[in-house]
């Protein structure tokens, strides 16, 4: 639903940990989608992982306190795919941003991308086992 904003993408959910039914778990492995930018996650209201450059879906390992517990997703939106929407209105000096664009290269506006969180967010509990 995030096709021609221009912004901040925040998502978020609270779990209670461990998973009931589970009778304990020391962790859980977090997995994300691929993102075409970058993203902040927070546990807790602690930042606990900072994004800088796209990813093709990493997973980490999350340390949860017993009880409720909140994760939250800062995903930052593409400008162009907004601009796009309005490119053929823009202008600078009288001059369409369209012919100016082509003056320094570019034929076309970058091609329409996916913005946000897209795709499936995983929460696979884990416990520690020690071997000897």
């Amino acid at each position: 639903a995030l096709k021609n904003v221009s912004g901040l993408g925040y998502y978020s959910t609270s779990i209670n940990w461990p998973p009931a039914g589970t009778g304990t778990a020391d962790g859980a492995y977090l997995t994300l989608p691929a993102i075409h930018h970058g993203a902040r996650v927070y546990v807790n209201g602690r930042r606990f992982l900072q994004l800088t450059l796209p990813h093709r879906g990493w997973t980490w390992v999350l340390n949860l306190k017993k009880g409720s517990n909140e994760i939250s997703v800062v995903v930052p939106t593409t400008m162009w795919n907004y601009i796009r929407s309005i490119g053929s209105d823009l202008e600078s000096a009288d001059v369409p941003v369209q012919v100016l664009m082509s003056a320094v290269g570019y034929s076309i506006l970058p091609p329409v991308t996916e913005n946000g969180l897209v795709g499936t967010v995983t929460l696979v509990p884990h416990v520690n086992v020690r071997l000897e």
